[in-house]
């Protein structure tokens, strides 16, 4: 289930769309790793990524729900998925590198705008890129195995300041133990719990 927004038709998914489509995703997974093993042939197959919608949904939902305790949310705020940040705008339109959509856009009653970027994992490994690095915040979720075991796993949450972060490829465990400062975790049992 799809959720339409107020804003350029931006669209998020509901927590039902989120079951809905993580369920298809844990099938798709399950059916690739069987495959593998009746059809040797088929290892060369890569698992795919975890589609973008379903993490920047979570996300979005764990913002509006105020599970993320930086990143706070007070009456007449709104949370807009996949616009362009007006800070990007120049005078010839949106240009240079940082003209794509921010993944989640906080637009706040007093007319300022909160860059929320996410970075979803399954083996503790991302890059920030400069855009991801200059929004107000990085929220990292490493899913673990949740998604390729088809076990509704732990999942652990980063909500980075990334303030002096360099732009690069990053592991989870070094990223956490040298920016531990900048970040706060948040650990949940499941994806159930995060949806609830």
């Amino acid at each position: 289930m799809i959720k339409e927004l107020n804003f350029r038709n931006t669209m998020q998914l509901t927590k039902v769309g989120i079951n809905e489509a993580t369920e298809a995703f844990i099938q798709l997974n399950s059916y690739l790793e069987q495959l593998k093993k009746i059809k040797p042939a088929a290892k060369c197959i890569r698992n795919p990524r975890l589609p973008e919608i379903i993490s920047e949904s979570i996300v979005y939902h764990l913002i509006s729900d105020g599970k993320c305790p930086l990143i706070k949310i007070q009456t007449g705020d709104t949370i807009h998925h996949s616009i362009q940040a007006s800070r990007y705008k120049s005078a010839n339109g949106w240009t240079g590198p940082k003209r794509n959509n921010t993944d989640l856009v906080i637009k706040r009653k007093n007319g300022t705008e909160t860059l929320v970027e996410v970075k979803a994992t399954q083996v503790g490994y991302t890059e920030f890129k400069e855009k991801d690095v200059d929004a107000d915040f990085i929220v990292w979720v490493e899913f673990n195995d949740t998604f390729r075991s088809g076990n509704n796993k732990q999942i652990e949450v980063l909500v980075i300041r990334p303030t002096g972060i360099a732009a690069k490829q990053w592991n989870w465990k070094p990223f956490n133990k040298t920016h531990n400062k900048s970040c706060t975790m948040i650990q949940f049992k499941n994806l159930k719990s995060i949806l609830i």
